[in-house]
């Protein structure tokens, strides 16, 4: 997301339980029906999700998702990215490994 502003929406979810790869994909593809939620939602009440400005990204580690390689999701019939990063969030550059290294080279370079 590049910049925040108040119609902005962001979404987490968590990976909880079995950590096997057929429940851990399962999982990654939850975002998928939360944002087909939001489309219907926002489609009943004559409002737009802008596919074109969605960005989904996998926080993760190589032990937790190194065999899960999900590269989109289909949103309300549009193809949607999922991201390896950086991207900003309130300031600050996030990459899929929360490794920090994208803001370490912002702030030392600046």
């Amino acid at each position: 997301m590049q910049g925040y502003d108040d119609d902005d929406t962001q979404l987490y979810l968590p990976i909880t339980g079995p950590k096997d790869c057929v429940y851990v994909r399962e999982q990654c593809l939850r975002p998928k029906d939360c944002l087909s939620d939001i489309h219907t939602w926002m489609s009943a009440n004559r409002l737009k999700l802008n596919t074109n400005k969605t960005e989904i990204m996998l926080f993760r580690t190589s032990q937790k998702l190194e065999s899960v390689t999900i590269t989109s999701l289909s949103v309300a019939g549009t193809r949607v990215h999922v991201t390896e990063g950086p991207i900003t969030n309130f300031g600050i550059m996030f990459d899929s490994s929360l490794s920090m290294t994208a803001q370490v080279n912002k702030v030392v370079k600046t």
